[in-house]
């Protein structure tokens, strides 16, 4: 019972989305006429979306006496415009993303380095300086490379990483559009402080109402179901 109690559920009703709202708080709209029993509904662990009335078992026989104005502000989270609500994707699954991703880009990173090894060794041990700017040299290449990787992509046609498009994710704006490349560039910087806080930055992906790690937070961005 504590368990559907915890549920939170999703909803469109004329054209608007809502959510995430208990079940009991749709349970409730449905008695007062502000959710029919066609209108669909849906929660992590379900298939597909739902009419309301078969996927929460809701009464028969109610009939609504008026459909009143949705709020724009308040408990629930409106998508106006849109033809489906965004599903937003969990720890585990973006976990399985950056692997993909950490792969992909393994071989470009160890060409890189076995570059500037080759180049530190021709120029030999005694050179000191010249070892210094080779090593300084690598390590912005290597940044570059990753920094470049996921902002060109997921600031593209695409929104998103190889990794994220094999798991059929997107990154959006909070309006659910495309991002630019500065704002790209802001979300990748912004994983240093989810990193340097012992990772509890990324794991905050796991708890966050809408799937957010802190650099998603700070650069106001979502990684959503394509």
């Amino acid at each position: 019972m504590a368990d559907v109690a915890r549920e939170e559920w999703y909803f469109v009703h004329n054209g608007q989305q809502g959510g995430p709202v208990p079940r009991q708080h749709i349970t409730d709209m449905w008695r007062r006429g502000e959710v029919g029993g066609a209108d669909l509904v849906w929660r992590e662990g379900m298939s597909e979306w739902q009419p309301a009335v078969t996927a929460l078992q809701l009464a028969p026989g109610v009939v609504p006496s008026q459909t009143p104005d949705f709020p724009s502000t308040g408990t629930l989270n409106y998508y106006a415009g849109s033809a489906a609500m965004p599903i937003h994707v969990g720890f585990w699954w973006r976990v399985l993303a950056y692997i993909i991703d950490y792969l992909v880009l393994l071989v470009p990173g160890f060409l890189i380095n076995l570059i500037f090894q080759g180049v530190a060794g021709a120029v030999g041990r005694d050179a000191t300086p010249v070892q210094i700017a080779v090593i300084v040299t690598n390590m912005i290449v290597s940044i570059s490379l990753w920094w470049l990787y996921f902002a060109l992509m997921e600031s593209s046609a695409r929104q998103g990483t190889l990794g994220k498009m094999a798991i059929g994710a997107i990154v959006t704006d909070e309006a659910g559009g495309r991002i630019g490349f500065g704002h790209a560039t802001a979300r990748y910087f912004s994983k240093i402080l989810s990193g340097i806080i012992l990772c509890i930055g990324f794991m905050m992906v796991g708890w966050t109402q809408r799937k957010q790690g802190l650099h998603d937070i700070l650069a106001k961005t979502f990684v959503v179901r394509r």
